[in-house]
C-alpha cells in the first residue's frame, strides 16, 4: 500500500465530490488524486493515478457497475472498490455484493465513516453500512447467500473451491466423482453469474468477510 492513501472519487453530484474530497484532505494518511464524474474510461483513470481505493457512485453515469467493476478489477494493480449510495433497497444491495468491492457506504452516513471504511479496506477489511450489513444478512438467512437455487452439496463445493481446493481435492473431500465435481463447479459459475474460480472464490470470501462483520457487530 502506498502512503498516504490514494483516492479517486467518481460520482456525478459535485456537491458529494466537494463534501468527501474536503473530509478526506484533512487526514494526513490519505489523498485525493483525481475526480471523475463519469465511469466512462475509468480504467484508463486509475492507471494514470494508480489509486489504491476507488469510491464509486452506484449510479454513475457510464457502463453497466458490474461491468464498470470487472474492468477496474482486471487492471495491473486493481484498486480497493468502495461504492457509495443513497439507496438501501434489495435490488442494488445483490447488484453490488454480486461484484468484488469491499464496501458499501450509505450517503447519509457520518463523514468519518467514510475515513474509516478506506483505513480498513487497504488494510484487507471490508466496511458496509449497518444498514446494508443487516439487510444482506437477512438475504443471506433466507436464500443460501443471495441465491436461492444454491444446494446445500453446490454450498458445500463453493466452500472448499473458496478455500482453494482443486477439483480432485473437492473429490475426495467430499467423496464425489470428479466429473460431479466439475458439474456442480460449473453450476456453480452459472448460478453466480461468475467465469471463474477465482471469481467464485472471491463471492465466497466476501460473504464470509460479511458474516464476520456482523457477528462482530452482535
Amino acid at each position: 500500500m502506498s502512503f498516504p492513501i490514494r483516492v479517486l472519487l467518481v460520482d456525478d453530484h459535485p456537491l458529494i465530490r466537494a463534501g468527501v474530497h474536503s473530509v478526506l484532505e484533512e487526514e494526513k494518511d490519505i489523498t485525493v488524486v483525481g475526480e471523475t464524474d463519469t465511469s466512462e474510461g475509468l480504467e484508463r483513470l486509475c492507471e494514470a493515478l494508480q489509486p489504491d481505493v476507488v469510491l464509486l457512485d452506484l449510479r454513475i453515469p457510464g457502463p453497466p457497475l458490474n461491468e464498470t467493476i470487472a474492468r477496474l478489477r482486471s487492471l495491473s494493480s486493481p484498486p480497493h472498490i468502495i461504492l457509495l449510495s443513497a439507496y438501501d433497497d434489495e435490488v442494488y444491495i445483490k447488484l453490488a455484493v454480486g461484484t468484488n468491492i469491499s464496501g458499501y457506504i450509505l450517503k447519509d452516513e457520518m463523514p468519518e465513516t467514510v475515513v474509516k471504511a478506506i483505513r480498513t479496506v487497504v488494510n484487507g477489511g471490508t466496511w458496509y453500512s449497518e444498514t446494508i450489513t443487516r439487510k444482506i444478512s437477512r438475504l443471506i438467512s433466507s436464500s443460501h447467500a443471495l441465491n436461492p437455487d444454491l444446494t446445500p452439496r453446490e454450498l458445500d463445493v463453493l466452500d472448499l473451491l473458496a478455500q482453494g481446493y482443486s477439483n480432485e481435492q473437492i473429490s475426495k473431500e467430499l467423496g464425489l466423482a470428479y466429473q460431479t465435481v466439475r458439474n456442480y463447479v460449473s453450476r456453480i459459475y452459472s448460478k453466480l453469474g461468475v467465469h471463474s474460480r477465482t471469481e467464485a472464490a472471491q463471492w465466497a470470501q466476501q460473504f464470509q468477510a460479511i458474516r464476520a462483520r456482523q457477528n462482530n457487530r452482535e
